[in-house]
């Protein structure tokens, strides 16, 4: 395979809580002539003639056309039956929705279908535009036959996940199906070009229109539950909205200007509702599966001459966002339904594509040479390429970009003791401490409070990441209170309930810092309750001063830690004092009450055997004020 890849790429070088920020829309004239985005591949092929760098992602793009050429129709033969889907890819919520098993099955797996024509399809069609194989051209042709008869992209029923649920008439809407199949299409197309038979290109951009259609028809009837409650920040409105703009684009029909204005607009509206610190406020998980495609289309609208999001705040800063979500040795800050607890080991050298579109959409050239100093080598994709030409190496982190930063829409603090790259497995600290934030009203956990610390590559204090929603343990052991390292009793329920928990930071410099959070709404009959965390090198400590309204039973939970130790531990003391020792830290706890300390086994989506030990602090008489010291020490025996 090694020298088909040379062949190939050779052949390939001959070619070529800040407040939102309104945006406010000129008007602007709509190309009405085919997407010059098409030119980004001839300008790939080009550069890849002098850069070395682009030609190894290059040859790791083409090498995975021979997976793509193995695999069987089902990955793209549309099914119209449940029983027609194979059992491994079936989508577990399905299988717990009763009634609507069947519909809920069938239309997931149409994002499971397009998400394989965006993701997989692309290296087996920049391999077949040059190879001398026709049988991978071939494969690529019979895939986009297979997708021309997707009508439509996406069928109605990804929003039935559960037997409560009934179709909305007319359907729930377009969803993530549609755009992801757009964006494979009109990626595809412009690789292969005129290789692609015309009638096929033309049922193809038939297809398109169609898919625009529809996106028109769910926002101009309101028809899904995202259009219905204006949530512009959710990954469901923006992907489409995104796929909208870019198609308009692409198809350059000057009959689709008012189309193209749609798209724009629902683009401007969630980066309008967006922070101007760039904070994506559905996560780090989300903000990978939703800045990719909505930078491409800002990007796009560049190409076209539409620049009517430069200068945004969030645009400009959504990048420096992305980079503080990253905390030592590739962990990730995993609040918000964050399925993600660390970046993938491949994504150690190489940025993932969201982080490299933001950079791009910036832009700044800080942001470009960030990017390129902490991932050095070029990821196989269209946004790394891009980011590769804007920037070549070597590169390093300017400056004036700190390892800390304080988001106040998300009411969260994230700092490293450095900005190093995620190949770095050595002992730097990281710590995150999350607030709460009326603005985070989707994927919200009963998390405020939480603080998570790494050294180097082990988790010591951690939040226990998101399993599948279809979990039955889902709400109870990761998204409630028990899932998180805070207070225990009486929460605000239900869980994803935005409560307002601000965050003070009284310092933060590259020593550490001292911040405190105001949970007093985050619990029932709570009339004061404040956490203060204050850190360094060696050392965390967090105090917590709480005064409730009427007194607690006996025998209650109050307080929880999860702890990344090992499963043996030394417990000393006794009364309203512990120490607990593991490895080289020393971890004391003294409470104005007297309290039982007692430790269990708790499954987490963070470590790598995926369990870990939470230390329960259970007060023996009833109490209406009590006060908690936890001091973490790395280095310092405490008697």
């Amino acid at each position: 395979m090694l020298s088909a890849i040379f062949l190939v790429v050779s052949l390939a070088l001959q070619d070529a809580q800040s407040p939102p920020t309104p945006v406010h829309l000129t008007t602007f004239s709509f190309p009405g002539s085919p997407s010059v985005s098409s030119s980004v591949w001839n300008s790939i092929f080009a550069a890849a003639r002098s850069d070395p760098s682009i030609r190894k992602a290059l040859f790791d793009l083409v090498a995975s056309a021979d997976a793509t050429m193995k695999v069987d129709r089902s990955w793209y033969q549309r099914p119209t039956r449940f029983e027609e889907i194979p059992v491994s890819q079936v989508d577990p919520i399905a299988l717990v929705s009763g009634r609507n098993r069947d519909v809920r099955a069938l239309a997931m797996n149409d994002c499971r279908q397009a998400d394989f024509l965006r993701s997989k399809v692309l290296g087996l069609a920049v391999a077949a535009r040059y190879s001398t194989d026709p049988g991978q051209l071939a494969k690529v042709i019979s895939i986009l036959e297979a997708v021309s008869q997707w009508q439509p992209f996406q069928r109605a029923g990804w929003s039935l996940g559960d037997a409560s649920r009934t179709m909305p008439e007319g359907g729930d809407g377009v969803n993530m199906a549609t755009a992801w199949g757009i964006h494979g299409v009109i990626d595809i197309l412009e690789v292969l070009g005129d290789r692609v038979p015309d009638a096929l290109r033309a049922r193809l951009r038939q297809r398109l229109r169609a898919e625009i259609a529809a996106i028109v028809d769910s926002w101009t009837a309101r028809r899904p539950w995202y259009v219905q409650s204006d949530a512009a920040m959710s990954n469901q409105w923006i992907d489409p909205s995104a796929a909208l703009v870019r198609a308009c684009l692409y198809l350059g029909d000057p009959s689709l200007a008012d189309e193209y204005e749609l798209g724009v607009r629902n683009v401007s509206k969630a980066i309008g509702m967006s922070a101007s610190d760039g904070a994506f406020l559905e996560g780090i998980t989300y903000a990978q599966m939703s800045f990719g495609p909505l930078f491409q289309a800002i990007l796009a609208m560049k190409d076209a001459g539409d620049r009517r999001f430069d200068g945004h705040p969030f645009v400009g800063s959504a990048w420096k966002w992305f980079i503080h979500q990253m905390m030592p040795c590739g962990a990730l800050v995993n609040c918000s339904d964050s399925h993600m607890s660390r970046l993938p080991e491949w994504a150690e050298r190489v940025p993932l594509d969201g982080l490299a579109m933001a950079a791009l959409a910036s832009g700044s050239d800080e942001a470009l040479q960030t990017v390129r100093a902490l991932f050095p080598d070029v990821p196989a994709s269209v946004a790394g390429f891009r980011l590769a030409m804007a920037k070549s190496l070597p590169c390093r982190v300017p400056d004036d970009v700190k390892p800390w930063a304080y988001f106040p829409s998300q009411q969260i603090v994230c700092w490293r003791e450095a900005l190093n790259s995620p190949t770095n497995h050595g002992t730097e600290l990281g710590i995150w401490i999350k607030g709460g934030s009326t603005l985070c009203r989707s994927h919200a956990h009963r998390d405020q409070g939480q603080v998570s610390v790494y050294r180097g590559c082990n988790a010591m204090l951690l939040d226990c990441g998101t399993p599948d929603y279809s979990d039955p343990e889902y709400e109870r052991r990761y998204a409630g209170v028990a899932g998180h390292g805070i207070m225990q009793f009486e929460p605000v329920d239900p869980f994803g309930q935005a409560v307002d928990a601000p965050i003070t930071v009284r310092r933060i410099d590259s020593n550490g810092g001292l911040v405190e959070i105001d949970l007093a709404k985050t619990y029932e009959h709570v009339s004061e309750y404040k956490r203060s965390v204050e850190w360094q090198r060696d050392r965390v400590t967090i105090v917590d001063r709480l005064t409730r309204s009427v007194p607690t039973p006996r025998q209650t939970e109050i307080f929880r830690f999860h702890v990344g130790c090992p499963d043996s531990v030394q417990i000393s003391g006794a009364g309203n004092s512990r120490v607990v020792r593991f490895d080289d830290v020393s971890w004391r706890i003294q409470c104005s009450q007297d309290f039982q300390l007692t430790k269990v086994d708790w499954p987490d989506r963070v470590s790598q055997d995926q369990v870990h030990r939470v230390f329960s602090i259970v007060i023996a008489e009833s109490i209406v004020s009590v006060e908690l010291t936890s001091e973490w020490s790395m280095n310092h025996k405490f008697p």
